[in-house]
């Protein structure tokens, strides 16, 4: 029997975004677990949303308190470029 291997999300997340779309605006999808139209992957037994996830994992870390605002409005993608934080107020506003 071969041995368990466990691999650390950053290394397994790319596997689950979908690529295609790799034009200037392209949306990279995620692939996996959706619950209410947002994708999450478990790390250690927590649920994560899968664009927070992108974003720490691409850009930086998040601060406490702070968003991940979708600029293309897709709760799917996880693309870098289209992610920025936010405090939550321009979130209700739009």
């Amino acid at each position: 029997m071969a041995p368990l291997v466990v691999r650390e999300p950053a290394e397994y997340f790319p596997s689950l975004v979908d690529k295609q779309g790799e034009g200037k605006g392209s949306c990279w999808l995620w692939r996996s677990s959706v619950k209410d139209g947002y994708g999450y992957l478990l790390i250690d037994g927590k649920r994560v949303k899968a664009h927070r996830f992108a974003y720490s994992l691409w850009v930086g870390p998040l601060p406490e308190g702070r968003y991940v605002y979708h600029r293309c409005g897709n709760p799917l993608c996880v693309r870098p470029d289209h992610l920025r934080l936010t405090d939550g107020r321009y979130r209700t506003r739009h």
